[in-house]
């Protein structure tokens, strides 16, 4: 492979053109006896003196704006997602509700205590670990985002 332009004379012509008014540019020299150089000095020279464009005067508005929103749709996202959970958690409650129910009522009648048969149900036991879980998540958002706490009553 090789790394050598394949330029015809022409090319060639154009590129010593424009590196001979970069070098004049450079140099502080005006005028030419090429006019070819003198066409790119002055385009070159025209491009450095272009007003460069500013950020809009309302940019920080426009920005502390755009922020705002953004929060408000993060606040509203984690409120869909938290209806999102309730509505998984009623549909489950739904589904397995019959079968949660039975073997609460088997539990208990077969044990001595009601409570040891309410605390021997597995649904019962991930209904709990999924709302701490949750809480857990919820809480550590709120350390990593001190600006999401709820304020103090």
């Amino acid at each position: 492979m090789t790394t050598e332009p394949n330029w015809n004379s022409a090319q060639i012509a154009e590129w010593e053109a424009q590196e001979g008014a970069v070098e004049r540019l450079r140099q502080g020299v005006r005028k030419g006896e090429d006019g070819r150089v003198d066409a790119y000095q002055s385009l070159f020279q025209a491009i450095a003196a272009a007003p460069r464009s500013e950020p809009p005067a309302d940019f920080a508005e426009l920005a502390l704006r755009a922020v705002r929103e953004a929060q408000v749709d993060e606040y509203i996202e984690r409120w869909l997602m938290r209806l999102a959970g309730l509505v998984a958690l009623v549909g489950v409650a739904v589904f397995a509700g019959p079968a949660l129910w039975s073997s609460l009522n088997v539990g208990m009648a077969t044990t001595l205590g009601p409570a040891a048969g309410a605390l021997s149900s597995p649904l019962l036991w991930a209904v709990v670990a999924a709302g701490a879980t949750a809480a857990g998540c919820d809480a550590g958002y709120r350390l990593r985002h001190p600006e999401h706490r709820l304020a103090p009553a």
